[in-house]
């Protein structure tokens, strides 16, 4: 009997076999033969030295000189040397105080004093002068003519970052996220995919009858208390060109009229050179700029570097405070390389520069709407790089 088990056994293949021993447990027994176990993994083989000190092609070499170039030429977009300064900054002073130059808050029943320092606000801003409620107000847009470089990642991270400071610090300031893309990811973030009706919308400031209403009726609040939205709406990218003129300061006008409300305001922007675009760099004081270490980024730049260029024309104080690489792999020589010449030559020009770790945790907390939040049991190296956009941005100086 035990020869007969034996001889059928060889006669079986593997799935087959694994049955015949399930059987022959349930009942006490236990093959003769065993199978022989799987084979281990390979483990991964290093580089070698020769393979590591492989010196770039002449067409890399050149990929990097064409970065530094673009680097170099940041300089002359930015109207003075950034001073930055080291993680200070001060808190803003309530702007209703600063607007009417009362000695005393302005009550939130003094209706009427409100309503006067609105009309102040939007004069100022007519007028081409700056009230002390925009002036303790820094807008800064998130922008780059290229998608993919985590422009709406980089606006919600930076915001959720800067709730963490003001959390902790007990402060009563707020930041107002301004979504300009009509693809909405920004407001899908943070108001988790909710319905907003394109009239309560940033679609409604882009609509040729100029909006009268109250600004509080196109912001939603969030999930965090000190950070509020302006949705996005898809039907923003149906403006028609011929209109487009017109329409160009709508967001810098509407956000005139909002300022005392908030320390901070933060701009996701399309990745195409739409109204909403030109909204936001007129609008805006500062720009951090992300790229990543491809030649299709390469490529943009150039154009946006023109278009910075031309609305720092009609808004002197637009500057770039900041720029953000992002998804670089350091294991490649030839990313390493392009941001040694990048870094370099920002440098000279005052610029600071960001480099946003590789990490699959940063895709993952933002596809299940979370911040930094979800990064503090996660990813340290990629929590503080948030954590210094965010003291650095609320750093900004004029």
């Amino acid at each position: 009997m035990h020869y007969n088990v034996n001889m059928s056994i060889h006669r079986l293949d593997g799935e087959n076999m694994t049955i015949l021993d399930s059987i022959l447990k349930s009942i006490g027994l236990m093959r003769i033969r065993n199978l022989p176990p799987p084979p281990a993994p390979l483990p991964p083989q290093p580089l070698s030295e020769a393979e590591e000190e492989i010196p770039l092609s002449d067409e890399e070499r050149e990929e990097v000189e064409q970065w530094a170039g673009w680097a170099a030429q940041m300089g002359d977009i930015v109207p003075q040397r950034l001073e930055v300064v080291e993680f200070d900054y001060e808190p803003s002073v309530p702007a209703a105080d600063k607007a009417t130059g009362a000695e005393e808050p302005v009550a939130a029943e003094d209706v009427p004093a409100q309503a006067e320092a609105a009309a102040d606000e939007k004069s100022a801003a007519d007028s081409g002068t700056r009230s002390a409620a925009r002036a303790a107000q820094k807008r800064v847009a998130v922008s780059m003519l290229k998608g993919g470089v985590g422009k709406t990642t980089i606006t919600c991270f930076i915001a959720t970052a800067i709730q963490k400071i003001w959390d902790e610090e007990d402060r009563g300031e707020r930041l107002l996220v301004v979504d300009t893309d009509p693809q909405g990811s920004a407001t899908d973030f943070f108001l988790r995919a909710e319905d907003v009706p394109a009239e309560l919308s940033l679609r409604a400031l882009l609509d040729p009858q100029p909006y009268a209403g109250n600004p509080e009726l196109l912001i939603r609040s969030t999930r965090y208390a000190h950070v509020d939205i302006l949705p996005a709406h898809p039907s923003a990218a149906d403006v028609l060109p011929a209109a487009e003129g017109a329409l160009e300061d709508r967001l810098a006008r509407f956000l005139d009229r909002a300022a005392r409300e908030y320390r901070l305001v933060l701009i996701d922007t399309p990745p195409s050179a739409t109204l909403a675009l030109k909204n936001a760099l007129l609008a805006a004081d500062d720009v951090l700029l992300p790229i990543d270490p491809s030649r299709q980024c390469l490529k943009t730049l150039p154009h946006f570097s023109a278009t910075l260029a031309e609305y720092k024309h009609r808004n002197p104080r637009l500057r770039i405070c900041g720029v953000i690489f992002s998804r670089c792999d350091r294991r490649q020589r030839l990313d390493r390389e392009i941001l040694a010449a990048v870094t370099e030559q920002l440098a000279k020009s005052g610029i600071p520069l960001y480099e946003v770790p590789r990490r699959a945790a940063i895709a993952d907390c933002y596809n299940r709407f979370l911040g930094v939040e979800g990064l503090e049991a996660r990813e340290k190296e990629a929590l503080t790089v948030f954590g210094d956009l965010a003291w650095q941005t609320l750093s900004l100086r004029d």
